[in-house]
């Protein structure tokens, strides 16, 4: 009944153009059953009350809400197929009484990890941080090019490991930056403790002998490079 509901005539109740425009929607069963009880069902709230006890009953409009709220993507379902899916299911229970926020969220929390790893990357960040707007949009737009919504997650994916990686190796690097000068300041501290040791630059293996013992300063922490790193 969304052609209806674009409908407004002036001085003409709305429910009386939804009553008149039902019968068009209908075919076989559900058509006959309507002509033959149209005298009992004469106002919009009556008819809508009827047909769903007739055709929807609280079984099956029970079992089909379950597939709309348990939705999960299925192992071998693109997300443009579990998308469709969806889709059909809500159709099929037009009057679920779910929000579109809700359904949305349902939809992406049904989907496997690695899709919804395509689908956060293809957003640009978490998929559920857009707008319903916005991400009925994307949606959309996946759904008519399959193809171009797996190729962008995987750049997008492969970028942000890229970034990740360079993120560690930083990181590592500045763990041996640290590492060097705690080094360094040891051997400051042993060199100022023991005023016979004296420092002789670019000789590895060099010891310095005091009262017959000697002393090793050739394992200098070599200071890591930036360049190495990223």
């Amino acid at each position: 009944m969304e052609i209806g509901n674009t409908i407004a005539i002036e001085r003409v109740n709305q429910d009386i153009i939804l009553l008149r425009l039902f019968p068009f929607s209908l075919v076989g069963r559900a058509k006959q059953w309507f002509y033959a009880n149209k005298e009992d069902i004469n106002t919009w709230v009556k008819c809508s009350k009827a047909f769903l006890a007739k055709f929807f009953p609280i079984g099956k409009r029970s079992a089909l809400r379950e597939k709309i709220t348990n939705f999960q993507q299925q192992k071998t379902e693109t997300i443009s197929e579990a998308w469709e899916r969806l889709q059909g299911y809500i159709q099929n229970c037009s009057h679920h009484g779910m929000e579109e926020w809700l359904l949305m969220q349902g939809f992406y929390h049904g989907l496997n990890e690695k899709t919804r790893e395509h689908l956060d990357a293809t957003a640009k960040g978490l998929f559920l941080s857009l707008t319903l707007g916005k991400a009925k949009e994307l949606m959309e737009k996946i759904s008519d090019n399959q193809s171009w919504s797996q190729d962008k997650g995987e750049e997008a994916i492969e970028e942000v490991n890229g970034l990740s990686t360079k993120k560690d190796n930083l990181l590592h690097w500045l763990e041996q930056r640290v590492k060097y000068k705690e080094d360094q300041m040891a051997i400051e501290a042993i060199s100022n403790s023991s005023p016979a040791v004296r420092k002789v630059p670019h000789q590895p293996n060099w010891r310095q002998h005091q009262n017959g013992k000697g002393m090793n300063l050739g394992n200098f922490t070599k200071q890591p490079s930036l360049y190495a790193a990223i």
